[in-house]
């Protein structure tokens, strides 16, 4: 009962927390000129808001921009938000499409923490598609690349995500392996 009362009472602040991030983007959105901070906030705006489209909308203004200012990290982010916006939608092919886009542009740019979390994405996409033995590459690869990084959230997400292909697989003791080690990170960092 407890859980219950803490979820309606911490549930509107999450929402208000996440509504207030969104209006401050959307100001320095209107504010900025067209330059890296207007394209970024039009991405981290592709990244939070909770529809689809208009995930795609503000992506589409950023990659727009980025590409006018031949701004790499700006048109990598925007690919990757289309590939996100796109997984919403089910349009695989278009989502393996723009996240390879933005793949292809961290490797160029040595962004470590983003080609991982790029690889990520691509892993995420195969095992919506049911290609269980591709997600698992794709997983274990963007680990390999976080623990290197050290990045314990980014680690605890794929550790969670590669428990669950073991468990799709119906290899439980090592969903229960992996499962494990995603909460021991958790519990550290929370």
């Amino acid at each position: 009962m407890k859980k219950i009362f803490l979820l309606f009472v911490l549930f509107p602040v999450v929402i208000h927390s996440q509504q207030s991030k969104i209006d401050s983007l959307l100001s320095i959105v209107k504010m900025a000129a067209e330059d890296t901070a207007r394209a970024n906030a039009l991405n981290f705006l592709s990244f939070e808001v909770s529809y689809p489209n208009q995930s795609l909308d503000y992506a589409r203004q950023a990659l727009t921009l980025s590409e006018k200012l031949d701004y790499k990290k700006g048109i990598a982010s925007a690919y990757s938000n289309l590939g996100n916006a796109y997984i919403e939608f089910g349009d695989f092919d278009k989502a393996i499409n723009h996240h390879s886009k933005a793949l292809k542009l961290r490797e160029e740019m040595k962004d470590k923490t983003s080609i991982a979390s790029s690889i990520y994405n691509l892993g995420r996409i195969q095992y919506l598609q049911g290609n269980l033995t591709s997600a698992l590459e794709y997983y274990l690869k963007a680990l390999n690349m976080r623990e290197a990084i050290g990045d314990k959230k980014a680690i605890a997400a794929t550790l969670n995500n590669i428990g669950g292909v073991y468990f799709s697989r119906g290899e439980f003791e090592k969903t229960i392996e992996y499962l494990e080690k995603a909460v021991v990170i958790e519990e550290k960092i929370n």
